[in-house]
């Protein structure tokens, strides 16, 4: 019997993707299930994984039902009975398939779905077996139930993402996983806001803050400043909901001034929808304190920062939150006697 080994292991830049995906398919012509099970259902999961990497580029659906089919053929060979390290890996990547999939038809069932491959994962991938499969596992199941928690179920939904996303946390430590520390921290903090809007509001958004601080320990503005700058909106956010339950005019201070380290980033140029969303917050930041401190001056700085956001959010883009915005102003102009 002649042994085909598995000749290349992939890691595709986003430029070559395609060059890639050609040279699998000219290969799998030529290793055959029949007389090359083994490296045939190599290079299929191999196929499979780019296929899911060039439509996380492209956003295409139809590299995802690509994807789902090389995959179940390379499950062809790797059965949980035959190889089930194998087997594992592609129940991942397949709960990965259908989760982007849950985004564009059948949410629910798709969601269900992926689940249902994560665990299967899960049999085989154990904490103390396979840390690393387990923690990515347990990443993924989180980002799965967040996602889950819009269309059903909020509580116990976004519930089950918290608890993943904690154990994952248990593997993946900030000294030696540190962008994976860093995303599973921002995926909590977005978790708990959530969280916060069902239940145990104050103590969820402090939980929620304090995993914003843990991300913030690794993100810097220099190395990136799109999320450095998202995560002190996600704050100025935090401040605005708490300055409802306990010390309004010190956190509605502390949600100005992370807004306004927002804005050094967010500029018009550069990220014109999240300029536009920040000086919306900002504005109402400002119109909260007038009702604590300096009408008038507060009242001007709101005024300020709608029009500001009405530089992105026209009426013929954004006709929702152009009409919302433009009836907070008339009101705030008859005040201000503009």
């Amino acid at each position: 019997m002649v042994i085909v080994k598995r000749l290349i292991k992939f890691h595709a830049k986003k430029e070559d993707f395609d060059t890639q995906i050609n040279v699998l398919l000219d290969r799998l012509k030529r290793i055959s299930f029949d007389k090359y099970p083994s490296a045939h259902a190599a290079s299929q999961y191999d196929l499979g994984k780019l296929y899911l990497d060039r439509f996380k580029r492209d956003n295409n659906k139809s590299d995802l039902i690509k994807a789902e089919t090389a995959f179940k053929e390379s499950w062809k060979v790797n059965t949980l009975e035959t190889n089930p390290y194998e087997f594992a890996k592609i129940q991942l990547m397949m709960a990965m398939v259908y989760s982007h999939l849950a985004e564009f038809q059948d949410p629910e069932a798709y969601s269900y779905k992926a689940i249902n491959m994560i665990y299967n994962a899960l049999n085989i991938f154990e904490a103390k077996k396979f840390p690393k499969f387990f923690a990515k596992s347990q990443m993924t199941l989180g980002n799965i139930y967040r996602n889950f928690a819009d269309i059903s179920d909020r509580s116990k939904n976004i519930s089950e993402a918290i608890e993943a996303y904690e154990k994952a946390l248990k593997i993946y430590k900030k000294e030696k996983n540190s962008k994976e520390y860093e995303n599973i921290q921002l995926n909590l903090g977005a978790s708990y806001i959530i969280l916060s809007k069902v239940q145990n509001k104050e103590k969820n958004l402090d939980k929620a803050f304090d995993a914003f601080e843990n991300a913030l320990e690794i993100l810097t503005i220099d190395r990136n400043p799109f999320s450095y700058a998202k995560i002190q909106c996600d704050l100025g956010v935090i401040y605005m909901m708490l300055s409802q339950i306990r010390e309004e005019q010190k956190n509605l201070f502390k949600a100005n001034l992370v807004f306004k380290i927002a804005l050094k980033v967010f500029t018009l140029k550069d990220y014109a929808f999240e300029y536009a969303t920040t000086h919306n917050n900002l504005g109402l930041v400002h119109l909260i304190l007038a009702n604590i401190q300096n009408p008038q001056e507060n009242h001007l700085k709101a005024i300020e920062a709608f029009e500001n956001a009405l530089d992105v959010f026209t009426e013929i883009d954004y006709p929702s939150k152009h009409k919302k915005i433009m009836s907070i102003l008339k009101s705030l102009k008859q005040k201000t006697n503009q």
